[in-house]
This record gives C-alpha cells, structure tokens and sequence, in this order.
C-alpha cells in the first residue's frame, strides 16, 4: 500500500492508494461540483480515464466553461440504487452544486440516475480500480448494494449527520445505524478503511 494525497489540499482532495495505478487503471468519480482538482491529479499522475458523472445542471455548466484534457468524460447522471428518475432537493444556498436525495429543503427536482452495475456495462467495464463517491447522503444506500462489485478501492465521503428528521438524538441514532450498515457492507466483502480524514474514508479491498 502507498497512500498518496491527490488534488486540492483545502477541497476536493482524497488519499488514494496509488500501488498498481497506471494508464490501464479505470476510475470512476461520482459527484463533481465544483471541483475537479482530484480526477485532474489521477489523469497527470498516472495517465488513466476518469469517468465523472454528476446530475446536475449546476455542475453540466461548470464543467463546459473548463479546460478539461481528452482522458476526462462526463456523464449527467447520477448514481443510485436504480435505474430512472430521482429527486434530489434544492442546495441549502442558492447556485451550490450540492443537491440531495436527503431533505433538507422543501423543493425538489428530478434528475436522471443509474446503477454502478448499469454504468459499467454500458462503458464495457469488468472492473473498477478506483471508485470515488461524493453524493451526498445517497451513499448510505448504494454503498450496500455495490460492496460485492470487482472494485479495489473506494473513497467516500459520508454524510450521517444529513440524515433523519425530528428530534436531534433521533436523526444522531439513525445516522449512525445509516453508517454501521454501509460501513459492514464493506468490511463483509473485504474491505479495509486505510484513511480517513473527517467525512472522508478511502477503503482499500484486501487481498
């Protein structure tokens, strides 16, 4: 293992285990906002695709005003435990790129979503090398459902506080459950956390 801070050190950053990496390696990033500083970093560093994909209209018009190199593809779309329609509400402050299948605001909107499984047919892909996941709260739902997929490692910013309504010691309790259960879900199928730096965790598949 050799874990190596690639992107934005402020935001946008992850540690990545970059043993193995090359030009072959297929990465996948869910979840662009703003910043693409880290899948920027993958491709200089090791030559790769990177494979991003965001819902959002916010993020589709970010993305055309930058200077992105050929190995960058986008995909509007995000990630989810289906294959259609989902809505995702309204960011907290208006213009971020942070919307949400979690409430926290009363207006929605619907935006196209797809399974991990679905994405990587339709790319041909076997496997995933690296698998970044910046959705959030939508991961305590996928992370269950994509732990058993050939993917070596998986950086995942959770989001438990996001979760519940009501009382405060309430939404605390169902956050965590929310959080043991993805977290199990990797352990179960080999995976080890190797960092972890607040909300972000990178888990590497053991061998």
């Amino acid at each position: 293992m050799n874990l190596k801070f690639l992107g934005n050190e402020s935001y946008g950053g992850w540690m990545v285990d970059t043993e193995g990496l090359s030009s072959e390696s297929i990465v996948y990033s869910f979840g662009v906002g703003f910043d693409i500083s880290w899948d920027l970093a993958m491709i200089e560093n090791f030559g790769c695709n990177v494979f991003a994909f965001d819902p959002t209209e916010t993020s589709k018009n970010w993305l055309a005003s930058q200077d992105l190199p050929e190995k960058f593809s986008f995909e509007q779309v995000g990630l989810s435990t289906f294959d259609g329609v989902q809505d995702f509400f309204l960011p907290l402050k208006q213009g971020k790129p942070d919307y949400s299948t979690v409430k926290r605001s009363g207006s929605s909107v619907q935006f196209p979503v797809k399974r991990l499984e679905t994405l990587m047919k339709m790319r041909g892909h076997s496997r995933i090398d690296v698998l970044k996941i910046d959705i959030e709260g939508s991961e305590f739902a996928v992370l269950p459902k994509i732990a058993h997929l050939p993917i070596a490692q998986i950086l995942v910013e959770m989001h438990p506080n996001m979760y519940g309504s009501g009382w405060k010691g309430l939404r605390k309790l169902l956050g965590r459950y929310k959080f043991h259960r993805a977290t199990s879900a990797l352990s179960r199928n080999g995976f080890v956390c190797a960092h972890r730096n607040e909300n972000d965790y990178t888990f590497i598949k053991s061998a």
